[in-house]
């Protein structure tokens, strides 16, 4: 049962270990780059020239071995646009389920490739947009699915393409949301998503019993948080998805 590390005590720490797991669920070592050089920059962001700095000798060796902050971007960057399908199908297949339709992986996974696909047409991107590519996605993070969600849902409801086919976000704006949205509301948030997706049994997994995510493999917040009042709500299935799955019903070799 991973948990991610948070020191109340470390408060300039604590959006990087956030990050850092989004992105990095399976390696530590970058998570460690990750945590290390947004952390010092955040601590020295906006400092005067002359102010003095006192650093224990771990802290400097650390700060010497760490990434630069334009490398570090760069690889965010990348990681980011991947991680955020597989918040996409999380939520879609969420979505499905609530809308009384049966919800599988190859559903949300046929409505995320049409998506990526109309999407790079249009405005010439590169996302990912096969299925082997969508299921590759899922595959490497799947344990952090519910944390992508919570930032789509909590970003979308700041924004009015919430129900367009809109881009991925870009690594900046994730950093900003995260940075303005309290930690206790996109904890509960994500917590919210993460319960109901380990309630819910895609209709390919009926046999074997498996929800979509589980419990003990997921990385969690804290005990100290918790799904309430503050987790914002899952919104209905978005018109563009709703509008797909019709082409999807037309194809007797996708059911």
């Amino acid at each position: 049962m991973p948990i991610i590390p948070i020191d109340s005590s470390d408060d300039w720490r604590t959006l990087p270990s956030v990050i850092s797991i989004m992105l990095f669920p399976e390696n530590e070592q970058k998570r460690n780059d990750c945590v290390c050089t947004l952390a010092w920059h955040r601590k020295f962001d906006g400092l005067s020239d002359d102010k003095e700095v006192v650093l224990l000798k771990q802290d400097v060796d650390a700060i010497i071995g760490a990434p630069s902050l334009s490398q570090i971007m760069e690889a965010m960057a990348r990681e980011a646009a991947v991680g955020q399908i597989a918040g996409e199908l999380l939520l879609l297949a969420l979505q499905i389920d609530a809308s009384a339709m049966d919800a599988s992986l190859r559903k949300v996974r046929f409505l995320v490739s049409y998506r990526n696909s109309v999407i790079n047409e249009n405005q010439g991107k590169n996302l990912w947009a096969s299925d082997a590519s969508i299921k590759k996605a899922w595959k490497r993070y799947r344990t952090v699915a519910h944390l992508w969600g919570a930032l789509k849902i909590l970003g979308d409801a700041n924004s009015d393409k919430s129900h367009n086919m809109d881009e991925t976000i870009s690594i900046e704006d994730i950093l900003n949301i995260l940075s303005r949205i309290p930690l206790e509301h996109f904890a509960s948030t994500s917590i919210r998503v993460l319960t109901e997706a380990t309630g819910l049994i895609p209709s390919h997994q009926t046999s074997s019993g498996r929800p979509l995510l589980e419990m003990g493999a997921a990385w969690k917040f804290p005990k100290a948080f918790a799904a309430d009042q503050t987790a914002a709500l899952i919104p209905a299935l978005p018109a563009w998805a709703a509008s797909a799955l019709s082409e999807y019903r037309r194809d007797p070799t996708r059911h």
